[in-house]
């Protein structure tokens, strides 16, 4: 049997050395949906860099575990030898847990993020006979476990070592961690931020042993965006005698990330071309970073292929975070207003919600879910002192080259603003010069004009409420109660705008949306608290299944306004306390729709016009082919010939240096 005094110590480790743990400094929001539950963690592996041996004086660390728990009942066995010094009997010290020896147990094993678990118990010493407390943790952060998977251990009694306190934590150097249980969400990582440092080198000393770096990046509409500073203390530059630094940003010319691969659940790699600013050299680089969660160290990496550079560790000092956001919501607010019209060409109702009711549901997810994946973009902006500026350069390149086109489109052929029947359709709107200007300026909720496409009359809405979203952002960044502020002040706007009798007032229709709008900047300011979510990934289906009854008991209708806020207030709040889907073919297709999204809600007036009233007497067979290829093909073009070369043209006017970025990119350098 344990001591139970000894087996009390062990338990009580976590809670004592928890002070001890390297500290993490806030960093950027993560979105990561709460950790699955591990059942267990088994592995064989290495840590060092030291040639296997049986002596000692090698720096390498050998190790075998298998721990888990079933039933509340916690078992494992544990085997580790350092080869790097040895003990007494000349040997290297040999640690063991197993029912083998009389006394060694494994007393706890918790989840501690999304790959990682922690353990501790009671081991023995082989070389000495001594019961000693140990405490481990162990990430299985992905294939292959070399460079990626991580272990951690300390002995914090009179240990392996005499008087002193034992440690050992590194990334594998052989081996791999594999942890079993329920899978880990397979999430989709969309943006990553950091801001630390690796290597154990005294702060701000030169010639240590210490690599700093700032970071973000992440993939916009299939275009990576972001910037790093990065500083090695280690190399000092014979061309200026301080330590290299390599900056990627628009304040370094030349300079880009190039790609962003998620690897894991945790990890992404990324490459690109950066500045070596003590020479002003273009190098090609790569790294990796990984956020391994709330109560465990991240990892960083980076590598400079021409140069024969490569850093990689667990962070000493500073946090990596990690965002995703589920393209689910948006996948199925373009279906709801596809289906709304589709029905509606063929006089046809969904029994449980009407067609204008499920077209305003797809319309109102959007918004919210627009202005939580905005305040992602507006966060990769970065510490620009011209973030604003930047993220208007961009939604405009996003939003109006693609809708320009398809006005133009609509014009050329005479398509009905909507296909109300596909046998009888409205009339095309005239295209007056006044009509085309205002549609192609979306400013027809402004000027009085009707919309030349009917799905049209969002995007005014939305390209105003962006005026807003940079002081939302502020809001959201300092704390939830800013948020619901504005959101009342805007509510109380739209009711004034919608029944008050005032000449004019009709132009401010963007503000009966603004509660909407602001629901999905809420659902940002909870996640930043980073919540964890308490609702399994497939509940999702029942979060929207229970929000349309709550949506059509409310009686919405154009003119009441107020009867939209409590649905875009529900999905907002569910956003926070539902876990991410794991990876499916429901993910992967919600993903691909999420790609095309804004083609298909532009594009499929016109198609379903071409397939069922322009084809209305060919045979159906015919028709629905028609709708089936255009729907594919005709987004997919617009986003691959207008959408995405808009995207990266914006891009590249914002990361344009100017006199203003360049002095805060120098003022950045000099920071490291």
């Amino acid at each position: 049997m344990v001591n139970r005094a000894v087996l009390a110590s062990a338990v009580l480790i976590p809670f004592v050395t928890a002070g001890c743990d390297n500290p993490l400094v806030p960093g950027a929001p993560s979105f990561a949906s709460a950790p699955a539950a591990i059942t267990e963690m088994r592995g064989a592996g290495a840590l060092g860099d030291g040639a296997p041996t049986s002596a000692g004086g090698v720096w390498r660390q050998v190790f075998d575990l298998e721990v888990g728990i079933n039933k509340d009942v916690v078992y494992g066995t544990f085997d580790y030898i350092d080869s790097s010094f040895t003990k007494a009997d000349g040997n290297p010290p040999h640690f063991v847990v197993s029912p083998y020896y009389p006394e060694t147990a494994i007393a706890t094993f918790v989840q501690i993020s999304s790959t990682c678990v922690e353990f501790d118990g009671v081991g023995r010493l082989l070389n000495t006979g001594e019961l000693l407390t140990f405490r481990a943790q162990a990430c299985d952060n992905g294939q292959p476990g070399v460079g990626l998977d991580a272990f951690f251990i300390s002995v914090p009694q009179r240990l392996i070592t005499d008087n002193t306190l034992y440690l050992r934590n590194d990334m594998l150097s052989a081996g791999e961690l594999t942890l079993s249980g329920v899978a880990p969400s397979s999430v989709v990582i969309t943006h990553m931020a950091g801001d630390g440092a690796i290597g154990d080198g005294a702060p701000q000393g030169l010639g240590v042993n210490r690599q700093v770096f700032k970071f973000e990046m992440g993939p916009d509409a299939g275009v990576v965006a972001g910037t790093l500073a990065y500083t090695d203390s280690n190399v000092i530059m014979a061309a200026d005698g301080r330590p290299a630094t390599l900056v990627v940003g628009p304040t370094a010319p030349g300079t880009a990330f190039m790609t962003f691969t998620q690897i894991s659940d945790a990890c992404a790699e990324f490459s690109g071309v950066a500045s070596l600013q003590n020479t002003g050299e273009l190098l090609q680089f790569g790294g990796r970073a990984c956020d391994a969660g709330p109560g465990f160290r991240d990892v960083f990496a980076l590598w400079v292929p021409a140069e024969v550079y490569r850093r990689f560790d667990l962070l000493s000092w500073g946090d990596i975070a990690a965002s995703v956001t589920s393209p689910l919501l948006r996948a199925v607010a373009v279906l709801c207003v596809f289906l709304h019209h589709l029905l509606t060409s063929w006089s046809r109702e969904l029994p449980f919600v009407g067609g204008w009711e499920l077209g305003r549901i797809g319309v109102l997810l959007f918004f919210v879910h627009t202005s939580l994946v905005l305040m992602g973009t507006l966060e990769r902006q970065g510490q620009r002192p011209d973030w604003v500026r930047a993220f208007y350069i961009r939604r405009a390149f996003r939003i109006y080259p693609l809708a320009i086109a398809t006005i133009i489109g609509v014009a050329l052929f005479a398509i009905p603003p909507v296909v109300t029947n596909r046998f009888v359709t409205a009339p095309p709107v005239e295209p007056t010069a006044p009509t085309l200007l205002a549609n192609m300026a979306l400013v027809q909720n402004l000027v009085g004009r009707r919309d030349i496409l009917g799905v049209l009359w969002s995007l005014p809405i939305e390209v105003q409420m962006y005026l807003a979203l940079p002081l939302a952002f502020v809001f959201a960044r300092r704390n939830i109660g800013a948020v619901l502020m504005g959101m009342a002040a805007l509510g109380a706007l739209g009711l004034v705008v919608q029944y008050a009798a005032v000449p004019g007032l009709w132009r401010l229709s963007v503000a009966k949306f603004g509660p909407c709008f602001l629901a999905g900047v809420l659902a940002y300011a909870i996640l930043r608290r980073r919540p964890r979510p308490f609702a399994p990934g497939w509940t999702w289906g029942l979060v929207l299944a229970a929000c349309v009854p709550l949506f059509t008991l409310l009686g919405p209708n154009a003119e009441s306004p107020e009867r939209w806020w409590p649905f875009c207030l529900a999905i907002a709040c569910a956003i926070p306390a539902v876990r991410e889907l794991g990876d499916s073919w429901i993910t992967r297709v919600a993903h691909t729709i999420c790609t095309y999204s804004y083609g298909i809600y532009l594009l499929h007036g016109p198609v379903i016009w071409l397939s069922f009233t322009v084809l209305r007497d060919a045979p159906l067979v015919v028709q629905w082919a028609t709708l089936a290829a255009l729907m594919v093909a005709l987004p997919a073009l617009a986003y691959h010939f207008i959408e995405r070369p808009g995207i990266r043209l914006g891009q590249r006017i914002v990361d344009r240096p100017t006199v203003l970025t360049a002095v805060a990119g120098d003022a950045l350098a000099a920071r490291f």
